[in-house]
């Protein structure tokens, strides 16, 4: 029985399991719990057990590498038998598994980290969601030349960014799509707006500019319709700024950027000006504000 639980062939979808076409990239589609990552992490483990001993991980950023993609609920640290799991060595950004594999963790905020490594498989996560997509992708695919067939997982919430595009319409591309329906555990979540990426703010003469990237909710995108979230009618965000433990000022905006003049900083929250977080939420009609991104400036 317990060779049976852990046996994915048994219990995936069939969009879950990597296509039968000869291909050189799997481009896995799917909103926020599709099973995109279990499809990733198995196609991983599958891989390993085949014979491949270099294995490439990029992620949006190291972070996500380390809770999605190894440690989140259907990460690499999570799944097959205990004693076949890899070890997680952190200063090395490295995966060991017991047979002698390893895997490489890289953000895609840096492409440049890239060049150099030579892998013979590697999964590659939120694509849509990288800070330079394309330049990351092609640097790696560079590195995939050892073995006899050295093939990329892509797996990605769809945006409707023209990295992800270009790759839809390359030769050696098997495509699948996936549906947070089609996996039941998530149902009725779905309407969640998940929390805006890569949020930053610059100086500006008078204050500071706030600036982040909307994510699709939970249910996922349409990659090719307007930059909006699925089924609402506007772009909208609730901002607030917060300083020792006190919301001081909130406010709904339509953009994802934010000008903050020091004046009215001042004004809301005290002068001279100390640090304070800036909490920005995505907001849906049927849900309202969904999870949180927050950042902290100091003056």
């Amino acid at each position: 029985m317990l060779a049976l639980y852990h046996d994915w062939l048994f219990w995936a979808r069939l969009e879950q399991l990597p296509p039968d076409d000869d291909w050189k990239v799997w481009l896995f589609l799917g909103g926020r719990g599709a099973g995109k990552t279990r499809a990733g992490a198995e196609w991983v483990r599958l891989q390993i057990s085949a014979g491949c001993r270099r294995i490439g991980l990029i992620a949006p950023t190291l972070s996500d590498a380390r809770e999605v993609m190894i440690g989140g609920p259907s990460g690499l640290a999570h799944i097959g038998p205990a004693e076949d799991r890899p070890r997680f060595e952190i200063s090395r950004k490295r995966l060991v598994w017991p047979n002698g594999a390893e895997g490489y963790v890289f953000s895609a905020e840096d492409p440049d980290s890239l060049r150099g490594p030579q892998f013979d498989a590697a999964w590659a996560d939120e694509f849509a969601a990288w800070s330079y997509p394309q330049e990351t992708l092609d640097t790696l695919r560079m590195g995939l030349r050892l073995g006899e067939n050295p093939q990329l997982m892509v797996t990605t919430t769809p945006r409707p960014i023209p990295a992800l595009k270009s790759l839809l319409g390359q030769t050696g591309v098997a495509l699948t799509q996936a549906s947070t329906q089609d996996n039941a555990a998530y149902q009725g979540e779905d309407i969640k707006p998940l929390a805006p990426a890569h949020l930053k703010a610059r100086r500006l003469a008078n204050g500071f500019r706030v600036h982040w990237k909307r994510r699709a909710r939970i249910g996922g995108d349409d990659w090719v319709s307007p930059e909006l979230p699925l089924k609402e009618e506007a772009e909208r965000y609730l901002i607030e700024l917060v300083a020792g433990g006190e919301v001081h000022h909130s406010e709904e905006v339509t953009t994802s950027n934010f000008d903050l003049q020091e004046a009215d900083l001042e004004n809301w929250i005290a002068t001279p000006l100390p640090s304070f977080d800036i909490i920005v939420h995505q907001i849906s009609g049927q849900y309202g504000p969904g999870d949180p991104a927050s950042l902290t400036i100091t003056p």
